[in-house]
């Protein structure tokens, strides 16, 4: 039987990545995201989605299923963005708490929600793109760090959810990756490199080849965790170099 995955967030950056990997491999991909990517080989259909549109996500999952009637082997989500706030205490900044929460929470539930049965009918599995940020403090991030935190919870839950029927969910946790969103971060690259002790910065295509491996059936053991990749940040956090 043919691979099938529902990807995410595929204009650019991991999502990307993970488009350009699973095709190589042969699978079939249902993109979605706002903007149509390009330069993508294989059997790829896209679909128009936005993610701080409830209405937007049901009409996408709505037609992923219709397209999909035997089920999806993997829906990788590679939505997120980092909306800064202003602090955790701020009375001035709930707009931008309410987004994040929005985007990198409360979207993927609903996707998750709603392409759960999808999933079951193959025995497949979820991806979804959380953070280090989940258990690193970094300025003005508490809002992200903390719908990425309840991205996980909600991956080990659903992970449970979906045991008896054969499927799965685990999140990926990277550190700082060569992505458009670092590229308008106004972080200079050499600068972000020191904070891995590998002593730089992940490529998209790192984190694609992670994800490949976490849908596969070799990954046929692994549900409701966190697999990290970050040039070994998370070792050096609490020592001193």
């Amino acid at each position: 039987m043919n691979k099938k995955a529902v990807i995410t967030g595929v204009s650019s950056g991991i999502g990307y990545a993970c488009c350009q990997k699973l095709l190589s491999e042969g699978w079939t991909v249902v993109g979605g995201s706002r903007n149509q990517p390009t330069g993508l080989s294989g059997n790829i259909s896209w679909l128009p989605v936005d993610f701080n549109d409830a209405k937007s996500i049901r009409h996408f999952c709505d037609q992923c299923i219709a397209d999909s009637a035997d089920g999806v082997d993997a829906v990788v989500s590679c939505v997120g963005s980092i909306i800064p706030d202003l602090g955790i205490c701020s009375e001035n900044d709930m707009d931008g708490v309410i987004k994040n929460i929005q985007l990198n929470l409360i979207s993927q539930m609903m996707l998750g929600g709603l392409l759960s049965n999808t999933v079951i009918r193959r025995q497949g599995c979820f991806v979804w793109m959380s953070s280090v940020a989940t258990n690193h403090y970094y300025q003005g991030l508490a809002a992200y760090a903390a719908a990425k935190a309840g991205l996980e919870t909600f991956s080990r839950y659903l992970a449970v959810q979906l045991s008896s029927r054969g499927a799965r969910s685990v999140c990926v946790r990277p550190a700082v990756v060569d992505t458009p969103l670092f590229q308008n971060s106004g972080i200079p690259k050499a600068t972000a490199a020191k904070w891995h002790p590998l002593g730089r910065i992940g490529s998209p295509a790192e984190i694609a080849e992670a994800v490949g491996y976490l849908v596969s059936d070799k990954a046929s053991w692994i549900t409701g965790c966190e697999f990290t990749l970050d040039g070994g940040m998370t070792a050096l956090h609490g020592f001193k170099a």
